[in-house]
């Protein structure tokens, strides 16, 4: 499974494809033929990978399209119900009551 994403991600922050490999454990061989779809990636490392980027698994797997969509849900969970209605209220997305 080719994850163009991996690279793309790599690249925007100026790194080497042996700087994100030691950084998440693997060797540089691996990671490479990670970006080229030659090898599948394990599930610890596609974690690994996520986490070192900070974006979400569903983003690298091309799955979502929103990097940081699980980080943000989880800010505004751990906010209080009033806060979680203003923030809902400034966006524009509170629910209009009847």
């Amino acid at each position: 499974m080719e994850l163009p994403r991996i690279k793309e991600l790599r690249k925007a922050r100026g790194l080497t494809q042996l700087e994100v490999a030691n950084a998440i454990g693997v060797g540089r061989p691996t990671y490479c033929n990670w970006e080229l779809g030659e090898y599948e990636i394990d599930i610890a490392s596609l974690i690994k990978l996520a986490k070192f980027h900070g974006v979400t698994t569903d983003y690298i797997l091309g799955l979502a399209e929103d990097k940081y969509a699980s980080q943000v849900s989880k800010i505004f969970n751990r906010l209080s119900p009033e806060d979680q209605e203003l923030v809902l209220k400034v966006s524009g997305r509170l629910p209009k009551k009847k």
